[in-house]
């Protein structure tokens, strides 16, 4: 069974699920290179003679159509068909709706599903959307349980894969931590003994970083002060810079900037006590545990991503009432709490068991080598 997956970019996180793909399926990738910020992209060199470049153009209200995604689709060698399954890709509606008359071929989407926030417009186009294909690959269990729920599409037609990063190369770095000694490399910048609260990501309005500077502000007035260290850039990063010197946190802040380096980073997340995102948290929370640093973002699921599901209460982080800031304070408290308490190798057991590359590549392989 030969398998084509059309995607609309070919990020760099996920270079382990798809050199597990070439190696464990007969398949073959296209990519259209869609524009997301500044995510990392793989390159022709990374795939073994299977990568195809196809051109996109965007059109209003964030549609776009890859162009020779449709002729690719009708090839007679390619059994199973795998769309990014964003309703705003054009491309992807005109192949599910071709090859809904086509039962030779199967139809798959790669797709975060359904959020719980849609209103009633969403959640028909959503219905017609997920109908017309013959299986879906999910991010998580909380977006399958809504559209089994709401009668989207049958239970039978979704598979959960979650989502994965370089989790080998991560689990090196891991280990390296784990068996030297090392110095807590916050001591550096603070040259104090507080704990070490840490966010990696792009800095957006969306991510309500200012939440965590007013609750560090109350925590320092209640003599449990924590340091802040951030990794990453963003058009918020003069505000957010503002507001800390405002407050006169600048001695408990530190913005490192951006940083690709694996080996930078995992230091940094593995030697701090919390990762927070009081935004949505997405591959966040992955990166996050998979150094063993427990993770706390808000509990308005319908505003999350699909990876706010890996975080167990109590267990590996926590969650604080959406835009609060004095349960976020109390809440920050608590992990850091948590972070001190347990054995750190417990808060990557979801990890271990569904959030990687192995993982996903089983589910591929039960899925498309049998359709």
């Amino acid at each position: 069974m030969k398998t084509i997956f059309i995607l609309n970019h070919p990020p760099y996180y996920r270079k382990s699920i798809f050199k597990l793909l070439e190696a464990n399926l007969d398949c073959e990738f296209a990519f259209g290179f869609l524009k997301k910020g500044n995510i990392k992209s793989l390159n022709k060199t990374d795939f073994n003679n299977s990568f195809i470049s196809l051109k996109t153009i965007n059109f209003f209200f964030n549609l776009y159509y890859i162009f020779g995604s449709l002729r690719l689709s009708l090839k007679n060698k390619y059994d199973n068909i795998v769309l990014t399954g964003e309703f705003k890709s054009i491309n992807t509606w005109v192949i599910l709706i071709v090859n809904f008359f086509n039962s030779k071929k199967k139809v798959y989407l790669w797709t975060h599903g359904y959020y719980g926030s849609e209103n009633l417009f969403k959640r028909i186009i959503k219905k017609i959307y997920f109908f017309l294909s013959d299986g879906i690959f999910l991010y998580g269990q909380y977006s399958k349980k809504l559209m089994v729920k709401n009668k989207i599409v049958k239970e039978k037609k979704m598979h959960v894969i979650y989502n994965s990063l370089n989790f080998n190369l991560q689990n090196r770095y891991y280990n390296k931590l784990t068996k030297t000694k090392q110095e807590n490399p916050f001591f550096k910048y603070f040259k104090n003994n507080n704990p070490n609260l840490i966010f990696i990501g792009r800095l957006t309005k969306a991510k309500n970083l200012d939440l965590i500077f007013s609750a560090q502000k109350k925590c320092i007035n209640k003599n449990k002060p924590f340091n802040v260290f951030i990794i990453g850039e963003g058009n918020e990063s003069d505000v957010l810079a503002k507001i800390v010197s405002d407050n006169n946190l600048n001695d408990f802040v530190k913005f490192f900037g951006a940083s690709y380096d694996e080996k930078v980073i995992s230091n940094y997340l593995y030697f701090a006590d919390v990762c927070v995102s009081p935004g949505n948290v997405g591959l966040t929370a992955i990166h996050s545990l998979t150094y063993s640093t427990p993770v706390l973002t808000h509990d308005n699921f319908s505003k999350q991503m699909p990876e706010f599901e890996v975080i167990k209460e109590n267990e590996n982080g926590y969650f604080f009432k959406y835009n609060d800031v004095d349960d976020l304070s109390k809440t920050i408290i608590k992990c850091i709490s948590l972070s001190k308490s347990k054995n750190k190798n417990l808060f990557r057991k979801p990890i271990l068991e569904h959030y990687n590359p192995k993982y996903q590549i089983k589910i591929f392989k039960s899925v498309l080598a049998q359709a």
